[in-house]
């Protein structure tokens, strides 16, 4: 056992790349571990304070924020990093001409959005709790200095800024929760976590030897942008919309409980997407030089990750399966025991989701944004006509049933059917074989 520790400990100190992205992993995971811990009780905590009407209110709330936060963020997310990466002497003109078009949005959003709350809004709670979160709007465009972290593989700054926010403002639910705080009390201090998170990261960014004020807005740079990011912009608000249109949807056609007993089950189905999206996300730089230089080496890198994240996918998916009546007793009591059903069937989305994740990362790198739009446009058609199909009699086990369908279509079936796009899918259909992952997993380690 020491002998393999110490080939590892070699292994990462001879692999400046490796190691670099293997520590960013560490960060990254180590912020969703400490925020799983405490995410998990305050949502616990939370469903049992609020009951099903209003914490299913609070994440149909939470499901139209996150629309509105795709707006903002306009796809510019995965180009900025990119053009970080290939055009660092660039770095200011590039933060400084995505600063301004989200900020601009963020102003148009937030007064549309505002306008649409007021007058079309008719449950005050619900109105309320749109208005008050609706403000969040404002912090996204500091999101810039995040793409920046990001190109530069120094994800701890992020980390440490959004866990002692998170912390501090999960500590002060608990303690709200236990005093009998009001609802309107909770609905602020998911507003100040937000905000302050931000703010941690301004400062952080002014740590690192770097200042708001050098940024630079380049016009041509941005209109580029904003060509390349349309088509990402667009596929955005597809996957959020087909992520929690099962919600918004549960809301418009049931009530508001069944919001929050499917929002109990798919906060656990869900809780470890992070895994996929940090792994990707960490590797991102790395994969996009290599693309660049080494075609063949890249595809062989991005098959071993897909292999990874689907043996793991499936390990979680058999898991929770077995044990979803249990979990859902212990942690939300009696009154959730239906979201049982509903975990049984959401579960398995996360195959799906992980292939998403490769998906993307190679669309992107090789320039398919249009190719991205269209699929998850398919998605989005699947998952509305299910919906409207199942959702009347199946109610949250229908709308699962919608997104698990919506997530294969999209992630998995229309790479087939593209002939551009088939290569990806031979690549995740061979990710599929759990047998070759264990070798290379192996074969890995002995190198």
């Amino acid at each position: 056992m020491n002998s393999l520790i110490d080939h590892i400990k070699n292994k990462l100190l001879n692999s400046p790349n490796l190691s670099k992205i293997m520590w960013n992993i560490i960060w990254l995971v180590f912020d969703k571990l400490l925020k799983l811990g405490f995410g998990l009780l305050v949502t616990i905590l939370l469903s049992r304070y609020l009951g099903p009407e209003k914490f299913g209110i609070l994440n149909y709330a939470l499901a139209l924020i996150a629309l509105l936060f795709t707006f903002t963020n306009f796809g510019l997310n995965n180009i900025a990093v990119k053009n970080l990466t290939h055009t660092p002497e660039k770095t200011n003109e590039i933060l400084g001409s995505v600063f301004i078009i989200q900020f601009i949005l963020a102003c148009l959003v937030f007064s549309i959005f505002t306008f649409f709350v007021v007058t079309c809004i008719n449950n005050y709670t619900l109105k309320l709790t749109l208005l008050i979160l609706g403000l969040t709007t404002f912090s996204k465009p500091f999101d810039t200095i995040k793409y920046y972290f990001e190109a530069q593989v120094l994800s701890k700054y992020i980390v440490l800024s959004e866990n002692i926010a998170f912390i501090v403002c999960s500590i002060l639910k608990i303690l709200f929760i236990l005093n009998g705080a009001s609802y309107v009390s909770i609905i602020w201090l998911f507003f100040l976590d937000i905000c302050s998170a931000t703010v941690l990261v301004i400062i952080y960014y002014h740590y690192t030897h770097q200042h708001i004020s050098n940024w630079k807005v380049n016009f041509q740079l941005v209109k580029q942008s904003i060509q390349d990011s349309w088509p990402l912009f667009f596929s955005g608000i597809s996957i959020i919309l087909y992520m929690r249109l099962d919600q918004i949807m549960l809301g418009q056609m049931l009530d508001y409980e069944s919001v929050g007993i499917y929002s109990a089950a798919t906060r656990i189905s869900e809780i470890w997407y992070f895994i996929p999206v940090i792994i990707v996300a960490s590797a991102n730089p790395y994969l996009i030089a290599l693309q660049t230089s080494n075609e063949k080496e890249y595809i062989k890198k991005l098959q071993f990750i897909s292999s990874i994240l689907i043996a793991l996918s499936l390990a979680i998916a058999i898991f929770f399966t077995m044990a979803s009546h249990f979990i859902i007793h212990l942690l939300y009591g009696e009154q959730y025991q239906s979201a049982a059903h509903i975990l049984i069937i959401h579960i398995w989305t996360g195959i799906f989701v992980s292939f998403g994740i490769i998906g993307n990362q190679w669309l992107i790198t090789k320039g398919f944004y249009s190719y991205q739009l269209h699929r998850t446009l398919l998605g989005l058609v699947i998952n509305i006509l299910f919906n409207l199909i199942l959702i009347p009699s199946l109610g949250g086990v229908g709308a699962a049933l919608a997104t698990l369908l919506a997530q294969a279509s999209s992630t998995m079936f229309f790479d087939l059917f593209n002939p551009k796009t088939r290569l990806i899918f031979y690549l995740k259909l061979k990710s599929l074989n759990i047998y070759d992952t264990i070798k290379q997993c192996i074969s890995l380690i002995k190198i």
